[in-house]
């Protein structure tokens, strides 16, 4: 009180405040939060303004800023945010804080002030929230093991796009890359340590087009990769030609048709025929079951026909084709049967229409008979229905030196008779000119044929 008893009213100084009370942060986005408080309980003056500060710690994917120079880079590589970040205030009691970075734990701190100065301050620690990943997988590459897979290994996204701990990767793929990518085909990897994996079920000897995205918690993934186009998964072997039929057929030529194979599994080399001859009908005596040919013969190139030369008359035969490519022989088709065409008996040889007869030794069963060796049969052509014993009449010379001799004969220099007619002795010796002249001394059925092969020529 004052000396007349008068109240006096005294300010003591102000003093530094107490820190604010019910500091808290919360999130907003994953890239910004607000700080909210109240006044310090103690203000020891008028509050001027309030100092904030905050820097990051340490990212979700391991980034550590609290290394010195460590700078808080967006994706993009630019500086989001100075470390750390100051400010002061007029007197409010809440800030929004924006342009932070995902997934990273951040400490705040509040300072009230008066004139004095600055108080102590409340202090508050917050992860920002994960979001999907700012950038995509790297280094994609891929092989392909085997005819249905590859093989795909990548790297994570960088570490300051990845917003939080990568918690898997979704791979897109296709053969047909116009398509939109919501139609492509995808396979998931449930692990965020995963950097490797195999697609299987593949075509075989396809080209895919692969792109790889990335996700943390957040629902859905980041951007995928630039596609990795040209993977070719290896050629298989291809699957059986289709469609086989024989278009003609003659005694010793077949043409063979065909539709390439469904799956081709890789380009096609060539093909390859293989045939199976059948003789339905004993060619010998010996031989009671028939003949059976076999052999195989290559189209030159990835032709879809072939027509197959030289082989047997009056034969079955059965035709199957495989494709070739770079893996091998695929599979072989079915099976199509054709018979070529019944064709005169072999010539025998030197072009003579008839095999070599062995007269030998000419035994004189009487002056005008002969016994002679018969050749045996040669049913290769087709079944027999007859024989001909054909005789060949030399002419008479009366000058030694002309005379004809067996050795000499060419088929040009004989005239022979009609298959289908009988010449007689007596029509042949009454021939004139220098030509031999041939006739039929006898015919008979192939079930006839002598079985020592000897036969008696010449007679009443």
């Amino acid at each position: 009180c004052s000396e007349n008893g008068v109240p006096v009213s005294v300010m003591t100084l102000q003093d530094l405040p107490t820190e604010p009370q019910s500091c808290s942060v919360s999130t907003i986005n994953s890239t910004a939060v607000v700080l909210q408080w109240l006044e310090p309980s103690m203000p020891n003056g008028i509050i001027s303004d309030y100092h904030i500060e905050y820097t990051p710690l340490v990212s979700r994917s391991g980034i550590d800023y609290t290394v010195p120079g460590t700078e808080a880079l967006d994706c993009a590589g630019d500086v989001l945010h100075s470390i750390p970040v100051t400010m002061d205030l007029e007197p409010v009691l809440q800030l929004s804080v924006p342009q932070l970075l995902k997934a990273t734990n951040y400490s705040f701190m509040i300072t009230a002030s008066t004139h004095v100065g600055r108080g102590p301050a409340c202090s508050m620690t917050m992860q920002t929230a994960q979001d999907v990943p700012d950038a995509d997988p790297r280094n994609v590459t891929g092989v392909s093991p085997t005819s249905s897979s590859i093989a795909l290994a990548w790297e994570p996204p960088l570490e300051r796009c990845q917003n939080g701990e990568i918690t898997g990767y979704q791979i897109h793929y296709t053969n047909q890359p116009s398509l939109p990518m919501d139609s492509w085909l995808n396979q998931t990897e449930e692990s965020g340590t995963t950097t490797a994996s195999t697609l299987q079920e593949l075509e075989i000897f396809s080209d895919y087009s692969i792109c790889i995205a990335a996700r943390t918690v957040t629902e859905g993934y980041g951007p995928c990769s630039q596609p990795l186009t040209v993977i070719r998964t290896l050629n298989d072997t291809a699957s059986a030609p289709l469609q086989l039929e024989i278009t003609d057929i003659s005694t010793t030529t077949v043409t063979l048709v065909w539709t390439p194979p469904e799956r081709p599994n890789g380009m096609i080399d060539y093909y390859q025929v293989t045939y199976v001859g059948i003789k339905r009908y004993p060619i010998s005596d010996e031989d009671l079951v028939g003949l059976i040919l076999e052999g195989f013969r290559s189209t030159s190139g990835p032709s879809s026909n072939i027509v197959l030369t030289d082989l047997v008359p009056t034969t079955e035969y059965s035709l199957s084709v495989a494709a070739f490519n770079g893996a091998g022989e695929g599979a072989v088709s079915m099976t199509v049967v054709g018979n070529t065409l019944v064709a005169p008996p072999p010539s025998g040889s030197d072009g003579f229409p008839f095999p070599d007869v062995t007269v030998g030794p000419p035994v004189a069963v009487s002056g005008r008979e002969a016994a002679i060796l018969l050749p045996t049969p040669l049913r290769i052509n087709g079944p027999l229905s007859h024989h001909q014993v054909v005789v060949v009449l030399l002419p008479d010379s009366t000058n030694s030196d002309d005379q004809v001799q067996p050795a000499d004969l060419q088929p040009a220099d004989v005239l022979f008779p009609d298959i289908n007619s009988f010449m007689t002795y007596d029509e042949v010796d009454k021939h004139t000119g220098l030509n031999p002249v041939a006739y039929v001394t006898a015919e008979f059925a192939d079930n006839l044929f002598p079985a020592d092969n000897m036969f008696v020529v010449g007679g009443l």
